[in-house]
This record gives structure tokens, C-alpha cells and sequence, in this order.
């Protein structure tokens, strides 16, 4: 199987694209998918955030890692902050609500 085949890449021109929101919400979020590898079914983006609030309770069926590019975020569930360098490891199925604090006019991370 070719390396063509098994993964595809956005173009570093290709702009940040509309995430599609699920549930009402008072954040502007968007994401620029980098990654999305067709036979794991594992992808990488980058997620922003342009101000402060909440993203919905939600899990993931895979492990996520993540670098924070960008500002800050804290998962409700945690005592800890993911602040701009941390690398943060999600196991798979966790359940947890992403927070910006108010004081965070932008976050930028690549899960």
C-alpha cells in the first residue's frame, strides 16, 4: 500500500474551514484539518477559538494528543491548564468539557 493511499494532507494556502456546530453555542470556533488518515480513521487539525467559553461535553473513540499553539484551555473535569507549549494526552473515551477562561481572547491548539 502506497504512503498516498494511507494518509492525505491539506495544503499549507488552504484556509481555516467552518466547524459546524452541533449544539448552540456562544464561541467562534473553527478548524483547519491537516491530517486524515484513511486507514486508522485518526486525523489531526487545528482548533481555534476566538473567545472565551465552553465546548460541549464530549468524548472521542481514539487517544488524542495535542500541543497548544496558542492561549490556554482547561477540561472542567481536571485540575490542571493546557497553557501555550503544553502537550496534552487524552485517553481514549474520555469524557470531558473544553473551557477557555475569559481572559483568553484566542486559542489556538492541534489535537
Amino acid at each position: 500500500m502506497s504512503q498516498a493511499s494511507m494518509a492525505s494532507a491539506a495544503r499549507p494556502s488552504s484556509p481555516m474551514t467552518a466547524m459546524p456546530s452541533a449544539a448552540a453555542s456562544s464561541i467562534n470556533r473553527s478548524f483547519r484539518p491537516l491530517l486524515f488518515n484513511t486507514v486508522t480513521g485518526g486525523c489531526c487539525n487545528l482548533l481555534r477559538v476566538r473567545r472565551s467559553g465552553v465546548l460541549s461535553r464530549h468524548r472521542h473513540p481514539m487517544a488524542v494528543v495535542g500541543y497548544v499553539i496558542k492561549g490556554r484551555w482547561r477540561y472542567l473535569e481536571h485540575d490542571w491548564v493546557a497553557e501555550e507549549g503544553s502537550f496534552v494526552y487524552e485517553p481514549p473515551g474520555e469524557i470531558h468539557t473544553l473551557i477557555v477562561p475569559d481572559d483568553c481572547a484566542e486559542m489556538i491548539t492541534c489535537p
